[in-house]
């Protein structure tokens, strides 16, 4: 008797992760694709800025009008016209995590999203220390 429960627990987990969590994940290339790279830029130490390449392109299913933002800016960084793939390649300063949006110029809809993660090596800046003979 205790096998057979735990067999029906596993389907059920096994059935939950599939309702749940399959739709979300389709959601994400429902419009197309899209890459961001890099992922990821390390620095020394936090509050330093990270300097890198972006790399960014995307594919639709039809062509829209889009325009590329950073995250907590009002200007787009560049807009496509009536297009159904795009490419940008620029450089960036980051102090913290951003995140990068493709939007629909007229429907405001936000197609994809994708961010650049900062880390530090340390915390904090190192104390500089005094050496001493005595």
């Amino acid at each position: 008797m205790f096998g057979k429960g735990r067999h029906l627990y596993h389907y059920v987990l096994i059935l939950s992760v599939l309702v749940f969590v399959l739709p979300a994940a389709a959601d994400t290339t429902h419009y197309g694709q899209f890459e961001l790279k890099p992922t990821s830029c390390v620095v020394i130490a936090k509050g330093k800025n990270c300097y890198g390449d972006l790399v960014f392109s995307w594919t639709l299913q039809a062509p829209r009008n889009v325009c590329l933002y950073q995250e907590n800016k009002e200007r787009p960084i560049f807009c496509w016209s009536k297009r159904e793939t795009g490419d940008f390649s620029g450089s960036f300063v980051l102090s913290k995590t951003s995140s990068y949006s493709l939007i629909d110029v007229e429907s405001k809809e936000v197609l994809f999203t994708d961010s650049i993660v900062v880390t530090w090596v340390y915390k904090e800046s190192q104390k500089r220390r005094r050496w001493r003979l005595f």
